[in-house]
């Protein structure tokens, strides 16, 4: 991989791969919204370029950009990706306007490999959907689906290849939401006891450091795969993930397991398979768990 375009470059996984395609000698092009504040979360680099570009602007991102003939096109960008915009489906829908407008442009802009991605919330809104049970904590997962289906439709007579990467369970230093990690983390920081359901079902935690080599890995490959989950590749129940948080960070502090309602969200331990990551890309995780969230709570710290 020689060159590549990166949309969403500000945030926190966008950030995370920026720094690590310059690691391995890519020519960056990152693509953010104008006026973005969280623009100096990238680096200062020979090899990094940054337009900025406003989807629904009168100029498309084909016509800003006058380089051509990239390996990898990695759209990152997604508004609204947490807190009460996640329910808001004018932003949601948005948000599916602009990844198709994002890979009609790779197409122009002669990309290769056309790389979204997604959230395991998607399994668990079709399963609920399925059940008859309505949320609208479900519109961004909703909107997540249906964007992959019609990227899916879009791409079928483009030139690019077009790959859906899913995540579950991202943490690590930058990430400033309030994940289940960080929420963790923060409270017994605080000194007070984290409060959660029975945490019974299974759930896979990654460090976003893995999570950016997995994108990596999967952008200069060869593979014929079109979709790819990206986890550590040892799922357990929640509630032992829960536990080695407590004792990495503050083992004299009780988390509060079964002190919430159950809310009868539902996982499935198959929904966490990396064997095809593995296989096509040799992806294997460097950060235990441990590890990952002692260097998260030093983070976190600074940011207390």
């Amino acid at each position: 991989m020689k060159k590549a375009i990166v949309t969403g470059a500000s945030g926190f996984v966008g950030s995370w791969l920026v720094r690590r395609l310059l690691e391995n000698g890519v020519r960056v092009t990152a693509v953010e919204l104008p006026g973005n504040a969280n623009i100096k979360r990238l680096p200062v680099h020979e090899n990094l370029s940054i337009v900025f570009c406003e989807p629904s602007g009168e100029l498309s991102l084909s016509q800003i950009i006058k380089d051509r003939g990239f390996d990898v096109f990695y759209n990152l960008a997604w508004n609204g990706a947490g807190g009460p915009n996640r329910a808001n489906y004018t932003i949601q829908l948005h948000n599916v306007k602009m990844c198709l407008d994002y890979l009609t442009a790779a197409d122009s802009l002669q990309c290769d490999k056309f790389i979204s991605v997604g959230t395991i919330g998607e399994y668990m809104a079709e399963l609920a959907a399925n059940n008859n049970i309505v949320s609208e904590n479900f519109m961004y997962a909703t909107c997540k689906s249906f964007t992959e289906k019609m990227l899916r439709i879009a791409a079928h007579k483009l030139s690019c290849q077009f790959i859906w990467c899913t995540f579950c369970g991202l943490y690590g230093p930058g990430d400033g939401t309030p994940n289940l990690v960080n929420y963790t983390i923060k409270n017994l920081l605080n000194g007070v006891s984290p409060q959660y359901g029975p945490a019974e079902q299974p759930f896979d935690f990654l460090h976003i450091s893995d999570c950016v080599n997995a994108l990596y890995l999967i952008g200069k490959s060869n593979t014929a795969v079109n979709s790819f989950f990206i986890g550590s590749g040892s799922p357990r129940p929640l509630k032992e993930f829960l536990y080695a948080i407590q004792q990495a960070v503050c083992p004299q502090i009780k988390v509060g397991i079964g002190e919430r309602p159950d809310d009868g969200t539902v996982y499935k331990l198959e929904w966490y398979d990396i064997q095809s990551l593995v296989k096509e890309t040799g992806f294997k995780p460097n950060y235990s768990f441990q590890s990952g969230i002692l260097e998260t709570a030093e983070w976190l710290k600074t940011q207390l």
